[in-house]
């Protein structure tokens, strides 16, 4: 099922605009009605801080015990099929025109979050900016700026060393190995700064990140995602 969805559009970007990637309908846009409505849903009643289930609207015996450095995390959908496979095929497989429609996802799971002063990506190390040739997170905050009429400023953050692999190390290797890996490069101090990222695993990286901004004086920060990994904590 995985490779038939790659095929289906691999060859042609343009059949984004005419045929659902899911079923292959065809004039009802990248993803028909009823596909949409069949996408893996975030329970109503989560964590505010984490997205993890919960009671509605409290904070989880783990957000009250360690508060996350951020104010609110905000995640479209679970990072399950049949989203995880359009992401990978994005990231992996260079599928740069799903960018826009995994935006508009996006824009629908933070359409009651509150507006930041500029949305800042989460910055990919050198090495594998090179290997990749281009930034997910940055390409679906530029797309979701544009949506919502918000500036997205790429520059905000820079990785200042290549980390290991983040693969396989639990939330606390992920702390150490993101120990310093990013420099704020702009004036943030008194603003509201949004992080853009992925997906959200164990939310190493977007501690490590919003812990910079904080540092040079953020007012507010918070984290949106596209999808979160409900394997793990926040």
């Amino acid at each position: 099922m995985l490779s038939n969805l790659y095929r289906y559009f691999l060859n042609s970007a343009a059949r984004l605009s005419q045929h659902c990637v899911l079923c292959g309908v065809g004039g009802q846009g990248w993803l028909c009605p009823p596909c949409r409505a069949d996408l893996p849903r975030l329970a109503a009643g989560r964590c505010p801080c984490c997205a993890m289930p919960g009671r509605q609207g409290a904070l989880c015996a783990a957000c009250r015990q360690s508060p996350p450095p951020w104010q609110a995390l905000h995640v479209a959908h679970p990072y399950a099929w049949p989203l995880d496979a359009l992401l990978h095929a994005f990231k992996y497989r260079q599928q740069l025109a799903l960018a826009r429609p995994l935006a508009e996802l996006m824009a629908e799971g933070v359409r009651h979050a509150p507006r930041p002063d500029w949305l800042a990506p989460i910055p990919l190390s050198a090495a594998r900016l090179r290997e990749r040739g281009f930034n997910q997170s940055e390409e679906l905050a530029r797309q979701l700026g544009k949506i919502l009429r918000l500036p997205c400023h790429a520059d905000t953050l820079l990785r200042t060393r290549d980390t290991p692999a983040q693969a396989g190390l639990n939330r606390a290797g992920r702390l150490h190995n993101l120990a310093g890996a990013f420099a704020v490069n702009r004036p943030v101090e008194g603003r509201f700064i949004v992080l853009i990222d992925d997906v959200s695993t164990t939310g190493a990286t977007l501690a490590e990140a919003a812990q910079s901004l904080a540092r040079q004086g953020a007012r507010r920060v918070e984290a949106w995602a596209l999808m979160k990994a409900l394997t793990h904590g926040a």
